[in-house]
Parts: C-alpha cells; structure tokens; sequence
C-alpha cells in the first residue's frame, strides 16, 4: 500500500491599509445623492468618500470623449453609429471590458435619440483647467465639469459649464441634477469667467445632462434656499467626517 503525504502550507497575505481621506471632500454628484438620501445611505456616501476603493478604472472613458465630440460638433450622428458599431464589435478582455462596451453603446444610442438642438447657439469647448475644489462649509467639493458654454447675449460674454451623468443604474432625481447645476455655475464663477475681459458666468449655460435619462436640468434662478440645504449638507458631512 502506498502512501501519500500531502503537505499544506499556508501563505499569509498582507493587507494593504486603506486609503484615508483626511480633509473632507465629496463630488459634486455624490452630494447631490446625499441631499436626498436617508440617514444611513448619508453615512455610507461619506464613509465611502473617506475611505474610498483602491484604484477604480473608469467606466465609459471613450465612450464620454465621443459625447463631448458631439455635443460641440466636431462629430456628427455618423460618427458616432461608427462608435457604437466598434463598441458592440470590440472583442472584449474581461468581463469588465464587456460589459463597459455594451453600456457605452446603449449611451451612445440615447444620445442620438436626445434633441439638443437647443445649444447650437453656445459656443462648447472642453474643460481643460484643473479639477479645483469649491469649498463650503469646510468640505471641498470635485464638480469636474466636462465642457465650457460661452456665448453673447447683448453685450454681456456669458460663460458656463456641462456636467455628463453617465451612470446607467444610478440616477439623478430632476431636483439633484439642479444641484449640479447650481454647483457648475459657482465654479463657473470662480474658476472659469474672465472678469478682465467682462466675462460673467450665467446660470442658463450651467447644465447638468443625464445621458442616459436623456435629460437636462439647467442651474435655477432662485437659489438661494438651495444654497443654504447645500451648506447645511456640508456642514452635515464635515461632522460625520471625524466620527468615521
């Protein structure tokens, strides 16, 4: 009778410590969740926030440059029925990549089926400037606008922002998207209008477009109330931000 000895060795694994926050920060879009969440979603998005995932690869990367393109009008519905056919052709490498593929499809699909024949009059550029944060309330906050909106009305230069929400199963309410809105014009204000040559940015270039929800909501006019939930908010996820 033969014997066999199987020896079984264990291999510890070390944990890499998780990445931690210090100051407190949140996007512009996870913000906007969290003034519509319950308690403990509130919590969960700024525990999130300080401790956020290692490296996430993003998703729609190409499939975003190709709205901005169309958008601005450097490519046409041509353009991109080629993008989605290259999409849906892609041999993917993981199911990562599958499924990045497909979705990115679908968005380009709703974009074409979405009317914004309305922004021929701006003039659209890409946002090339540096993410900086706005701060309220001791909580800096990543808008990352996608495109910049000028155009003349009289003989005010009025400049803006548009914001891309690309996320298929994680919708912004109408009320959030104005959030956003309202958040790309102060940034618009701060980080974008050229006061020297009499630039001033304007809420009706601000515009927070859901892609996949084919809708826009652009930054109201009567803020002020708005403002003040954003502030509290804030104040909210500064006080959170030392108890986790």
């Amino acid at each position: 009778m033969t014997c066999f000895i199987i020896k079984i060795t264990t291999m510890s694994i070390e944990a890499k410590p998780r990445k931690i926050i210090e100051k407190p920060r949140i996007s512009v879009n996870k913000l906007a969740e969290y003034l519509e969440a319950h308690a403990d979603r509130r919590k969960k998005i700024v525990q999130d926030a300080k401790y956020p995932a290692g490296y996430i690869t993003a998703r729609y990367k190409d499939a975003r440059e190709a709205i901005k393109d169309y958008i601005r009008g450097v490519s046409d519905e041509d353009a991109i029925l080629s993008r989605i056919d290259e999409f849906e052709s892609a041999i993917p490498d993981s199911d990562w990549q599958e499924n990045d593929n497909a979705s990115s499809a679908e968005a380009l699909k709703f974009l074409l089926d979405t009317d914004i024949s309305c922004w021929e009059e701006f003039e659209i550029e890409p946002f090339e400037g540096e993410n900086t944060l706005i701060e309220i309330s001791g909580v800096g906050i990543s808008v990352h606008p996608d495109l910049v909106v000028r155009m003349t009305d009289g003989a005010s230069a009025l400049v803006g922002l548009i914001k891309l929400h690309l996320a298929k199963n994680n919708e912004l309410s109408e009320e959030s998207q104005k959030i956003v809105a309202i958040l790309l014009y102060q940034f618009a204000g701060q980080f974008i209008a050229d006061e020297t040559d009499g630039e001033i940015a304007t809420p009706k270039c601000c515009i927070s477009f859901d892609v996949f929800r084919r809708r826009s909501e652009y930054c109201p006019t009567a803020v002020k109330m708005r403002v003040r939930k954003i502030e509290t908010a804030c104040e909210e996820i500064a006080l959170w931000w030392g108890k986790l």
